[in-house]
């Protein structure tokens, strides 16, 4: 199993999904947007569109659960197994994790960067494909690269969210387009100038087209079909778009009982919560989500607050409105090298929340175990921040022995010495 950064061109930024970690190459001050450069500011924009990707609709709570779900799988390997050396190499995944990872894998598409010419039309198919007895409808792209080498990728999420993110981008930053060229970059609007010519420019309406498809758990056909009803419907804004998506259509469940978009999003978020709740806390009654609760809870259709859709309804998007979205519905851990360091407080005590401290700590304690390649507790650089340069010796071999830190205790839990 393996875990991604988004990283944004030439790495000005980057957003880990599922463990809300962004990461940028400059100085910020999370209460004051409008100190940054327009190219600084295009960057924020950029990895805070994938925040809110994450926790403000369906598939970003659903891809952020089977990762929980993947690593306490681990954990409990781990427990019971007490391996002595690393990385731990007898673990293999259950059928039923080895199903959700595959499932999450079609759903997301593909990733990473590719260089495509300008020019190039993309041979975009559908076809019928059987993941673990389930069939699925994928959408994937032909084209050749600049190489002249003939390449054929699932279109899904990961696509959608950059291409998305970027078109973000580039309102703030119009000259971010120049480094946009590679794929996932600049490709939904490559689709739209195909099959939907009508809305091709309007930048807003393919950022909302993008958002709509990811409150379902097949992004790329979702996006593709409703790419055909904006142009069929082209005096239709957004929101009346995606209007049309709540009330019309409906999700099939396992049970096969139809439901719908929005009780497709409020069964994913309550079932969110209760994953996470029990990753973090485990059988511990007492200690209740805060923080990741409101959040999830804030994006939610049925508690009437888009807010991606709002953004896209305002005449301009500048610091000052990314300030007031930072506001309403929160951050993410943010960090630099610069020793800038963004920790979101608790919703009512005013004071950092460690919710997500926590879900990065245990990331962190998989990917030690778990990477020959990670030699060093991937906590290290944040922690330097956080704990005003205090370092032990034990955060280059084994970060849950020697003196107390999030790490000893994760650790502790599991049995480990």
């Amino acid at each position: 199993m393996s875990y991604y950064n988004i990283f944004e061109e030439k790495e000005k930024g980057s957003y880990t999904p599922g463990f809300f970690l962004m990461k940028l190459s400059f100085p910020f001050n999370i209460n004051d947007l409008s100190e940054l450069s327009t190219e600084n500011l295009g960057t924020f924009a950029h990895e805070y569109v994938h925040f809110l990707q994450n926790t403000s609709t369906p598939y970003g709570l659903w891809q952020a659960m089977i990762f929980y779900q993947a690593i306490s799988e681990f954990f409990s390997f781990v427990k019971k197994n007490k391996p002595s050396k690393l990385p731990v190499k007898d673990y293999s995944l259950s059928d039923t994790m080895k199903r959700r990872l595959d499932l999450e894998n079609e759903a997301s598409g593909f990733r990473g960067f590719i260089d495509i010419p300008e020019n190039q039309i993309l041979d975009i198919r559908r076809r019928i494909v059987n993941i673990h007895e389930k069939r699925i409808e994928r959408i994937t792209l032909g084209f050749r690269d600049v190489h002249g080498e003939l390449q054929e990728k699932t279109f899904g999420a990961n696509i959608i969210k950059e291409s998305m993110a970027a078109m973000f981008q580039e309102i703030i930053h119009p000259e971010s387009q120049l480094d946009h060229w590679a794929m996932p970059y600049h490709i939904v609007k490559r689709i739209a100038s195909q099959i939907s010519p009508k809305i091709k420019d309007d930048t807003k309406k393919l950022i909302g087209l993008c958002f709509i498809s990811l409150h379902t758990l097949n992004p790329g056909m979702t996006l593709i079909d409703h790419m055909v009803y904006a142009n069929d419907n082209p005096d239709k804004d957004i929101i009346d778009i995606f209007e049309h998506f709540v009330k019309e259509s409906k999700v099939l469940t396992n049970n096969r009982a139809c439901i719908s978009i929005e009780k497709l999003g409020d069964e994913i978020a309550e079932t969110y919560k209760s994953v996470v709740q029990k990753f973090l806390f485990g059988n511990n009654s007492d200690r209740k989500l805060e923080y990741l609760a409101e959040i999830v809870d804030r994006g939610k259709i049925s508690n009437g607050m888009v807010p991606l859709l709002r953004l896209l309804t305002e005449h301009d998007i500048n610091a000052e409105l990314l300030q007031l979205a930072v506001e309403a519905c929160g951050t993410p851990v943010i960090w630099n090298d610069f020793g800038n360091l963004s920790i979101p407080n608790t919703v009512e005590q005013g004071k950092p929340d460690l919710e997500i401290w926590a879900l990065l700590a245990n990331q962190s304690f998989y990917k030690r175990m778990s990477n020959v390649n990670q030699l060093v507790c991937p906590m290290f650089p944040i922690c330097q921040i956080f704990t005003k340069d205090y370092i032990k010796n034990e955060c280059y071999e084994l970060p849950w022995q020697g003196p107390e830190c999030i790490m000893t205790l994760i650790g502790g839990s599991l049995g480990l010495e």
